[in-house]
């Protein structure tokens, strides 16, 4: 990895151009917190100068929203070189061996989630949350998890694997078989967009297959450096779909969408004997739920036009991960919404997966920009792909007080059917 580690950081001319996009220099206002700042360090890495816990903090320190990497004239792939450097830090601040333990064992096994799940199910039922959040016994947690628990949504004792089907029928003729992918954060989180992605495919002709061996994507693990599991689970998923034998994947995750379409591309620093051939063919398969709806299906079945004004938030692995924008915003229209745009749409809002767990105050003051944006529109409904998103926002607007409604896409759509 150590050459090509080189090779890729020589590509930076030092040009500043990533400085622009950067929201975490937006709020931090130094030099080591841009992006440029960031190759300086992972160049010390490679030439063994730096010191690792320093560099771990910093390393750490970004959204991987990969807007740097989006406007760099030099095509330096930023987000891949930080991955690698989180790699040979081998060190997570905050956090250290537990959440490398929770990500290798707990996240890579279905049934150990869905337990875990349950346990929180519970851990709101009973009121615990506000109890302890009463008590400050929260704040011993590592990390900010204390502090960012309040943004977990309602859990259901279901998680949308327990509930689905293994395949749906078509309504109708069938025009495609496809595969669901299944992301952690909808299966546990929001159900409810699991059940409507499904109903509407069904409904526009797709027999619908939820494959009970599919894991988790692997984003989490390749933003910690975790190459090993993640190859692991990509292994295992491109099974699970091959033998499923579908004509599409579809994802309402941007994180899984993105990670799933880039699955034939080796990461940097994974040193895995894979088929990646086969997992490119795989990719091409992958499309975003909004996407397959406007340029493959096209709308069928829609029984009302819904009314009212709109905005829509570009999730960062959606529109920089794999450039699709306009397929949400056709399909809100096609609804009978009406789109009222948001002030920098595209920008980071701060979720970033688990960042507000350990960087609260960042994530917030990048998320209250978005807020403020939102609030401008007037729109009563926020859409958004990516259940990270929906979390973070619908914390958000709570937060600072905007009257609106965090929603995905998918649930509208189900609405109009």
């Amino acid at each position: 990895m150590e050459k090509e580690l080189r090779r890729l950081l020589n590509k930076c001319v030092r040009c500043g151009t990533c400085r622009s996009e950067c929201p975490i220099l937006a709020e931090l206002g130094f030099e080591g917190a841009s992006p440029r700042g960031l190759i300086f360090l992972l160049q010390g890495l490679a030439n063994g100068q730096a010191d690792r816990k320093k560099m771990a903090d910093r390393v750490y320190n970004c959204l991987l929203c990969d807007a740097c990497t989006a406007v760099c004239p030099s095509g330096v792939e930023i987000t891949n070189l930080i991955r690698a450097g989180r790699k040979e830090v081998g060190r997570i601040p905050a956090f250290g061996p537990l959440l490398k333990l929770a990500l290798n064992m707990f996240l890579t096994r279905p049934p150990l989630v869905a337990a875990g799940s349950r346990l929180l199910w519970a851990y709101q039922r009973l009121g615990l949350d506000r109890a302890l959040r009463n008590t400050g016994i929260l704040k011993i947690l590592p990390g900010d998890v204390g502090r960012a628990e309040h943004m977990l949504p309602p859990l259901s004792i279901r998680t949308a694997r327990g509930m689905l089907p293994e395949l749906t029928p078509a309504v109708g003729k069938r025009r495609y078989r496809v595969g669901y992918f299944l992301g952690c954060a909808t299966n546990l989180l929001y159900p409810q967009v699991a059940h409507d992605v499904v109903q509407v495919l069904a409904a526009n002709g797709c027999e619908v297959v939820v494959p009970k061996g599919m894991r988790c994507c692997g984003i989490p693990h390749l933003t910690y450096g975790l190459m090993d599991t993640y190859a692991e689970l990509l292994r295992s998923n491109l099974q699970v779909f091959q033998e499923a034998k579908v004509d599409a994947i579809i994802s309402d995750c941007a994180s899984c969408t993105a990670t799933l379409s880039h699955m034939g591309e080796r990461p940097l620093g994974c040193d895995a004997d894979l088929p990646w051939d086969e997992a490119a063919q795989m990719a091409g398969k992958v499309w975003d739920f909004s996407a397959f709806l406007v340029d493959e299906l096209g709308l069928r079945r829609i029984k009302r036009d819904l009314a009212g004004k709109v905005t829509y938030h570009d999730p960062c692995h959606l529109v920089r991960g794999v450039q699709v924008t306009r397929q949400p915003r056709h399909l809100l229209g096609e609804l009978g919404l009406e789109l009222v745009e948001m002030p920098n749409a595209s920008v980071c809002c701060g979720a970033a997966g688990t960042f507000a767990l350990a960087h609260y105050d960042l994530s917030m003051a990048i998320l209250q920009k978005k807020i403020d944006g939102v609030g401008r529109t007037g729109a009563p409904l926020v859409a958004t792909s990516c259940p990270a998103c929906i979390m973070q926002l619908t914390a958000g607007v709570k937060t600072f007080g905007v009257p609106a409604k965090v929603i995905h896409p998918a649930q509208l759509a189900a609405q109009a059917h």
